[in-house]
């Protein structure tokens, strides 16, 4: 099973409501899909044109807009070449079946972030307010610990980052403060699913 974001564990562990909206959530999730699909481009090819090519179009996802827009602006922010100088990944956090109690193959966590070069960084784009981050990235720091993570990590983190892609603000927080969440917590949570 593979979820769509590490929010839908996000929300399933934290008991966060969903909407009862599902026009706006659909049109919501096709925009977050577009901004990461043009992000990665943007990384892949080291070159701004995508995002130029994008905004050029005639038919383009404005909410999509909006998030890439402000995705590059808090990248700028920190340094103006910042896609030569970060790495951006599609990291996926993988739990084998042998720690869930159905019948499921495994489950597979997919989440976006930007590892800073320069600093022991990792930012991660999120697309809503970070009102609970701290809770959260105890939870995302307990997946990785505890389970495979597909994609590179540094060895040595000190700060990780929201990027709200919504408002175009940024949070960052130290991690001294965080206690990663244990695997019975997190099992329980994934055998809900």
């Amino acid at each position: 099973m593979r979820l769509n974001s590490i929010y839908h564990y996000f929300r399933m562990f934290f008991r966060y409501p969903e909407s009862t909206d599902s026009d706006r959530s659909r049109r919501y999730a096709f925009a977050i899909r577009d901004a990461l699909a043009l992000i990665d481009e943007v990384y892949m090819k080291k070159s701004y044109r995508p995002f130029i090519d994008y905004l050029s179009r005639e038919k383009n996802n404005a909410l999509a807009v909006k998030f890439v827009t402000n995705f590059d602006g808090i990248a700028k922010s920190h340094d103006p070449n910042y896609i030569i100088k970060s790495l951006f990944f599609r990291g996926t956090i993988v739990i084998d079946a042998s720690y869930l109690n159905s019948n499921r193959r495994g489950i597979e966590i997919p989440f976006p972030y930007v590892i800073d070069r320069s600093k022991n960084n990792i930012s991660i784009p999120t697309f809503g307010a970070p009102n609970n981050m701290k809770d959260e990235v105890a939870v995302l720091l307990g997946l990785i610990n505890e389970f495979r993570l597909e994609g590179t990590w540094p060895t040595t983190l000190e700060t990780i980052s929201y990027w709200d892609l919504s408002s175009g603000l940024e949070k960052e927080m130290n991690l001294n403060s965080v206690t990663p969440v244990n695997r019975n917590k997190l099992i329980e949570v994934l055998n809900k699913f």
